[in-house]
């Protein structure tokens, strides 16, 4: 229960939704070149630091079991996140959790289809993935009443890398204005791994890692 203590202490003020409001897609009019465009200095959001608010987000879901439980404690605390869910785990046996992360007023978006590296796919087989997570994500934000905002994670954070013939951004580009006829697929990135996905992780492992957050 220590664990809970402590995320309830760090929501105070929490905005996850209009911080996300600021823009991230790749530029128009701009070609992107493998293991040159590496980084997204360019593309960073306002810091919050000092402001007493923190962003959740949440990766790789929906999960049967632990995507309820968080959506309950987030509900116990009256907290907002953004969930990023992997599309090939959506079916219809969690789709009613994906209309509650939508309908409990939290923002869906996408993970990518898969969590594998992009940066070991092809060209064509990426740009058919993303086209078809980011359909899947506006089309359920559509259904459940969600925002029309859309926000993807690169798996690992991986994109860009030198040993590809093509860059991951232009090809975000094609399949937003290909799908959305406009470029408005928004990516986010995060500044701190509460490093939740190793096993075992204990409350003290919680704790030390909002700690360092909180000493920034």
């Amino acid at each position: 229960m220590k664990s809970l203590v402590v995320l309830a202490s760090l929501l105070i003020g929490l905005s996850a939704q209009a911080e996300l409001k600021i823009k991230q897609f790749p530029d128009d009019g701009r070609d992107y070149r493998p293991g040159v465009d590496s980084g997204f200095e360019t593309y960073r959001t306002k810091s919050m630091l000092n402001t007493k608010k923190v962003v959740l987000t949440f990766d790789d879901g929906p999960h049967i079991i632990n995507t309820p439980k968080t959506l309950d404690v987030l509900k116990k605390y009256g907290a907002k996140a953004t969930f990023f869910v992997l599309t090939e785990n959506i079916s219809e046996k969690t789709m009613p959790i994906i209309k509650r992360i939508v309908q409990e007023g939290h923002i869906l978006a996408s993970h990518h289809h898969d969590h594998q590296n992009n940066n070991g796919k092809s060209e064509a087989q990426y740009k058919q993935e993303l086209e078809k997570t980011v359909t899947l994500i506006a089309e359920l934000n559509a259904k459940f009443g969600g925002s029309n905002e859309l926000y993807y994670r690169f798996p690992y954070g991986e994109y860009g890398s030198g040993k590809l013939d093509y860059h991951h951004f232009n090809v975000m580009k094609e399949v937003s204005n290909n799908v959305f006829q406009e470029n408005c697929i928004n990516f986010a990135f995060w500044d701190i791994d509460s490093l939740d996905w190793l096993s075992p992780m204990s409350e003290k492992d919680i704790v030390s890692a909002f700690r360092w957050w909180k000493s920034l």
